[in-house]
């Protein structure tokens, strides 16, 4: 098994003037201000999953979100859509200070360090994801809860994702979820829930403590209630006394979100990390929309 984090291959660099992309954005967010977007004072932050690829830019001199877009792709075309994206994405080129990847996908167990062991934990993967062959396992170590987060990742998408940026740093985006309320220090007892198309990541906080992590798919408003409601009473949670915290794409008022707040007492949106300025092209959406992907330059030193 492979630790996501060693990939030390001398890294190209192809700017190419013009972007070809077919594939139309659902999100393109861009700093107006001439001089701001400096790739090489910037960090890049991608959320890679198999039917979505998000990217935002960080400038390190200013501390200020600059750009941010958000694909969504199909899925007869979505190994097609990937690589178009990537070989032809003008911000994807770039010279960038440092390149952090979250792959975003639904195969991962988290594991005690205690407990880990490789050829246990692969086995373990393999009966909860199914057959990982044509996957490549990889591990995450999370220090601050003593975890292990073990996950499989598509070999088409990670031979993509190193091929386009090789001195990546590569992570799950569990892991980055988990350093984020770390680094956070939150205590609080909630139930976090992150809006993908199609995708929810659910975590469950008792005590100061994580309960749950896990990623669930869904088609309508309805199995995310089943999946609420089945978790409470697993943990034995009251929905009256337990706030929802809620981020990603979903409108609130939609029958997404009606889905949650019909039966939790308390439900918020997630507001922007205050650790970070914002572009004032971002104030034409609301904070909760890209919280998700903000929240994750914590993790980039």
């Amino acid at each position: 098994m492979k630790s996501a984090n060693l990939h030390n291959v001398p890294y190209k660099i192809c700017i190419i003037a013009h972007s070809r992309i077919r594939l139309k954005p659902s999100f393109q967010i861009r700093t107006t201000e001439t001089g701001s977007l400096q790739p090489d004072q910037s960090s890049l932050i991608i959320d890679a999953g198999e039917k979505h690829f998000n990217f935002a830019v960080l400038s390190r001199e200013s501390n200020e979100y600059v750009a941010l877009e958000y694909y969504q792709f199909r899925d007869k075309h979505k190994e097609e859509e990937l690589r178009e994206l990537l070989s032809s994405h003008t911000l994807l080129q770039l010279d960038y200070r440092d390149i952090t990847v979250f792959y975003n996908n639904a195969s991962g167990l988290l594991i005690p360090e205690r407990f880990y062991d490789q050829d246990t934990s692969d086995r373990m993967l393999e009966l909860v994801a199914g057959d990982v062959h044509t996957a490549m396992p990889f591990f995450d170590e999370v220090p601050e809860l003593n975890l292990r987060n073990v996950y499989a990742i598509p070999v088409h998408l990670h031979e993509m994702m190193v091929a386009q940026f090789p001195q990546a740093s590569y992570e799950h985006v569990h892991t980055g979820l988990l350093k984020k309320n770390s680094i956070l220090d939150r205590k609080d007892d909630r139930i976090e829930v992150v809006f993908y198309p199609e995708q929810i990541i659910i975590s469950v906080w008792l005590h100061g403590r994580l309960q749950i992590l896990q990623c669930f798919t869904y088609e309508t408003p309805d199995d995310i209630t089943w999946y609420l409601l089945d978790i409470c009473k697993q943990w034995n949670v009251d929905t009256a006394d337990i706030p929802v915290l809620v981020s990603g794409l979903v409108e609130p008022y939609s029958a997404l979100y009606s889905s949650i707040d019909r039966y939790f007492k308390v439900v918020q949106t997630e507001v922007r990390p205050e650790a970070f300025n914002y572009d004032i092209a971002f104030d034409r959406y609301p904070d909760h929309f890209f919280s998700p992907l903000f929240s994750l330059g914590l993790c980039v030193s």
